[in-house]
């Protein structure tokens, strides 16, 4: 029994309890040693995951910033100011460091969003020379939108002591003259403006305005007289700012007393597209806060109230409204002028053009539809020019190609119909049509948007 009982403990150690505790203690110290190897693993493997991300999230925003910058320059270049102003501000947020954007992403944040506080900021940033000129004259542009006049006053000059040849900064310093109610100066500096070959519609406005302000203090008639001369000149000659040049001309015969004059020119203006000045390039660097239109409405307002009988006055004052930004009275007025004169082929224009504004699209339809059917006789612009862009606009160009035919047939040199027939050819791959249209639109207009968009693709 003694024997068979020590036999028993030394049977039971041959299976190693003592040694199982070790083995396990070393088990556990090599599974501890493995998970921290692979949590290290995984950690490294994130974190140069995560390191990659964003390399390539800063890379991607670069990308993006130059595909907006690119954009945006193209944009501002052919005159699409609103996509612009879109492109470029995306490109700022994602690349604020790129100083290429400051000057026309100011410029266009003083003409276009009304910033004039942030727009100046990203001038101030710019220290090329090359640049100081529209810099400076941008600031100063901020200056006359702020009501700063004598911080205007020394901008433009200081441009002129760095190029005593820029024009906008003469012009410039006329319309700070006229905001500060010194006519007789503002008129000097604006027609030595004009003199010196500056041939943009806001400056022939500004000294229509000076003029009248004369006029109004003087009551010499032969101010008004030569007004509506220069006005006449201009619309004989361009395109820009010709509906409100003829807004003007009517104006000044309203204010000397011939009433049908003033008539003939309101119904020239609301046959002239509402969008023609909207679609011409221009020199931003120039303040055109007096070409606006709720600067002009109170003189529609004065029109209106004296010549609000036929139909016509009052879809003159639906578009003076509109464009003004009294959106209720202008569809008041329209709908008034369609219920008076619903045959009217410029009324059902007009009315389209309104809702069309409003989005209003299904009643627009309908009144575009009208103005056609009833323009049987071809003798309105207006109707065929919203007929062809509204199908052009939809694809079907055919139906633009109609329109755009009816029109040139009417107005030989109407840059609707050139550009619509350059579009439509290029559309056909008509290359040498396209080339003939688009040279003979340029020859017209060397500003208007849709031909100067085309030109970059054609090229």
């Amino acid at each position: 029994n003694t024997a068979s009982s020590s036999a028993g403990p030394a049977k039971y150690k041959s299976f190693g309890y003592k040694d199982d505790r070790e083995m396990l203690r070393q088990t556990k110290s090599s599974s501890l040693k493995m998970w921290f190897l692979t949590a290290s693993i995984l950690l490294l493997a994130s974190g140069f995951v995560a390191y990659k991300q964003l390399i390539q999230k800063e890379q991607d925003q670069v990308v993006s910033a130059q595909n907006q910058k690119d954009l945006g320059l193209l944009n501002y270049k052919v005159g699409r100011y609103d996509e612009a102003l879109k492109n470029l501000r995306s490109a700022h947020n994602l690349n604020p460091q790129d100083s290429d954007i400051y000057l026309p992403l100011g410029i266009l944040m003083i003409e276009y969003d009304g910033q004039t506080l942030v727009g100046k900021r990203l001038l101030e940033k710019i220290v090329d020379p090359a640049l100081m000129v529209e810099a400076t004259s941008g600031i100063g542009v901020a200056n006359l939108y702020d009501d700063d006049y004598l911080s205007a006053e020394k901008n433009f000059k200081k441009v002129l002591k760095l190029n005593s040849t820029y024009l906008p900064a003469v012009a410039n310093l006329g319309a700070t003259y006229l905001k500060r109610g010194n006519y007789s100066t503002a008129k000097k500096y604006l027609e030595k403006s004009i003199r010196g070959g500056l041939r943009d519609g806001a400056a022939i406005l500004m000294l229509a305005e000076a003029n009248i302000y004369l006029w109004q203090q003087t009551k010499q008639g032969s101010l008004l007289k030569n007004t509506n001369k220069m006005l006449q000149r201009y619309i004989a000659h361009f395109d820009d700012y010709m509906q409100e040049a003829l807004f003007y001309s009517a104006y000044t015969y309203f204010l000397l007393g011939q009433l049908k004059e003033s008539e003939k020119m309101i119904k020239t203006f609301i046959d002239t597209d509402p969008e023609q000045t909207k679609l011409h390039r221009h020199d931003l660097f120039l303040f055109r806060g007096f070409v606006g239109w709720s600067h002009n409405l109170p003189k529609c307002k004065q029109i209106y109230s004296q010549m609000k009988g036929p139909s016509h006055v009052k879809a003159f004052f639906a578009l003076c409204s509109l464009k003004g930004g009294d959106a209720e009275s202008a569809k008041r007025s329209i709908v008034d002028a369609s219920h008076q004169d619903p045959k009217n082929p410029i009324v059902n224009a007009l009315k389209a053009y309104v809702f069309q504004s409003l989005n209003q699209s299904g009643e627009a339809i309908v009144a575009l539809g009208d103005s056609v059917q009833y323009n049987r006789g071809k003798s309105f612009k207006l109707p065929i020019i919203l007929q062809g862009r509204y199908c052009q606009q939809a694809g079907d160009m055919e139906c633009a190609h109609k329109s755009w035919s009816q029109l040139i047939r009417l107005e030989s040199s109407s840059l609707h119909a050139l550009s619509g027939m350059a579009y439509y050819n290029f559309e056909r791959k008509n290359s040498g049509e396209v080339i003939s249209y688009l040279n003979r639109g340029l020859k017209r207009s060397a500003r208007y948007v849709p031909l100067l968009d085309l030109r970059e693709k054609v090229q």
